[in-house]
């Protein structure tokens, strides 16, 4: 999965199977404190007192993570370290969403796929210009470029009676079971 699907569903996850999960188990704690953690970190303002919050909440994951795992034999990595520095970068640079660089890899995406799908390979570079030229000039003149919420790409139409998880889309959204939805591919 690309890092914005990773994003979407430590957002998301919570919200459609929260009823599923009992409250006492810890791995759902955890993924829930992982959660709270994220929207700390991609917060669109900070205080001195949240960074001294934030020093907690990672010190409290970061605790979590090593009581819960460590007798499976994962052990913190480098970039668990660095989580500790965060609240420090924040109060020096400021706060971290106008530092993601989740838009660079949807570009890259672009990219990769154009080179893919053109199979051209004694002059990719101007290929690929070309074609995100191309790409800018019809986004710009149709709008394209504008969204207002989360699209997804692949789906499929499904009864909504049918899908196993049912019950917790019938008390989170009350949709009926004649109801159609989009279900992603």
């Amino acid at each position: 999965m690309k890092a914005v699907q990773y994003f979407a569903l430590l957002k998301y996850f919570p919200l459609a199977v929260h009823r599923l999960i009992p409250e006492t188990n810890v791995h759902w704690k955890f993924m829930l404190h992982l959660s709270y953690l994220v929207d700390l970190i991609f917060a669109q303002r900070f205080t001195y007192d949240m960074t001294i919050h934030m020093k907690d909440v990672i010190c409290d994951h970061l605790t979590m993570f090593v009581q819960l795992y460590s007798q499976y034999g994962v052990k913190l990595r480098p970039k668990h370290h660095l989580l500790v520095h965060l609240p420090s970068v924040v109060l020096k640079s400021g706060p971290l969403t106008g530092m993601s660089c989740m838009r660079y890899e949807l570009k890259n995406s672009f990219f990769k796929r154009c080179a893919h799908v053109v199979c051209n390979f004694t002059n990719i570079c101007r290929t690929i210009a070309y074609h995100h030229q191309q790409y800018a000039l019809y986004a710009q003149l149709s709008n394209n470029h504008i969204r207002s919420c989360i699209t997804v790409g692949k789906h499929r139409f499904e009864v909504a009676g049918s899908l196993q998880y049912f019950a917790a889309l019938r008390d989170r959204f009350a949709i009926s079971d004649t109801d159609e939805i989009a279900v992603s591919i």
